[in-house]
Order: structure tokens, then C-alpha cells, then sequence
């Protein structure tokens, strides 16, 4: 197997590993309404029963970071669509719109704020291991579609990874 594939397959298994974390969540959102079937009522927790913080808030700001997560990921999937209409193989880095200036992989922070959100609104401590996979996931991809760009443009990439972070921006 060519290091390119090597690293295709591993990237295809973490992308499957953050959406089936995701999905988890997601069906984890709806355990509280389905008391007869799922309870849960033990294994809740979260920050703000910590902190003594209404729950309601907890959902609305998970809701609040799903959108944003979500419109986020769009925008930057347009863009990066728009500048470069073969997204597998671009023939150029997409560095200057939006937070491609500061982050390298703007879609996938944009995935890690939708799962917060996620795990937000389905605040359970087995909600917690999977949210930590969902995240380790993302990175390991993220990571690898770097060394790609790097490996395959790698006077840009030198230059936009100075001034940029990999999820987070870098300022």
C-alpha cells in the first residue's frame, strides 16, 4: 500500500468514527424524551448541574453552537467549492477567505463546535467518551489532511501553517 493510500484508508476510519460519535449524540438527544425506554437520570451530568445552571440553557446553547457549527461548515465548504471545483485534488490552497486565514481546517473546527453542541444537549457522562473520540477523530484527520497539503504543496503550506493553527485560530 503507497503511503498516499495508507493514509486515505486511516483518514476514511477516523471520518467514520467522528460520524458515528456524532450520530451517537445525536440519538443521545432524544434518550430525555423517551423515558420509558431510556434512563439515563443517573448518568447526568454536566457543568452546569455543577454549577446549579438552569438545564434549558444547556440546550440552548448547545443549539446556538450546532448552528453555528453547522453554517460555518457550509460557508467554508462554499468557498473552498467555489475556489477550487475538485475539492479531492485542489490545484491551489484555499488561504484567504473566511477562517482559512488563521485556521487550516475551518470544517472540522466547525465539527468540533457542532459535537460540543451535541454533547450539550445530551449532557450524560456516557455522552463524555464519546465526545473525547468524536474529538481525537478530528484531530487525527485534520492531521492527516495537513500532511497531505504539506506533501503536496509545500511552499504554501510552510507559509500558511506559520500563520495559522490547525482547529484553533492562530493570531
Amino acid at each position: 500500500m503507497t503511503r498516499n493510500a495508507d493514509a486515505e484508508s486511516h483518514s476514511i476510519v477516523w471520518w467514520a468514527l467522528k460520524n458515528v460519535g456524532a450520530l451517537l449524540l445525536i440519538a443521545l438527544m432524544a434518550a430525555p424524551l423517551m423515558p420509558h425506554v431510556f434512563d439515563f437520570s443517573p448518568l447526568h451530568f454536566t457543568v452546569f448541574k455543577v454549577l446549579e445552571l438552569p438545564m434549558w440553557l444547556s440546550r440552548h446553547i448547545g443549539q446556538a453552537l450546532v448552528l453555528t457549527g453547522a453554517l460555518s461548515s457550509v460557508f467554508h465548504y462554499y468557498v473552498l467549492k467555489r475556489s477550487n471545483p475538485k475539492l479531492a485534488y485542489p490545484d491551489e490552497l484555499t488561504q484567504t477567505v473566511g477562517l482559512f486565514t488563521r485556521v487550516r481546517h475551518p470544517m472540522y473546527a466547525s465539527d468540533l463546535v457542532m459535537v460540543t453542541g451535541f454533547w450539550l444537549m445530551a449532557p450524560f457522562i456516557i455522552s463524555v467518551p464519546i465526545l473525547i473520540v468524536v474529538y481525537v477523530a478530528l484531530i487525527k484527520q485534520a492531521r492527516i489532511e495537513d500532511a497531505f497539503m504539506a506533501q503536496r504543496y509545500p511552499k504554501q503550506h510552510a507559509q500558511w501553517k506559520e500563520r495559522s493553527g490547525l482547529l484553533l485560530p492562530r493570531f
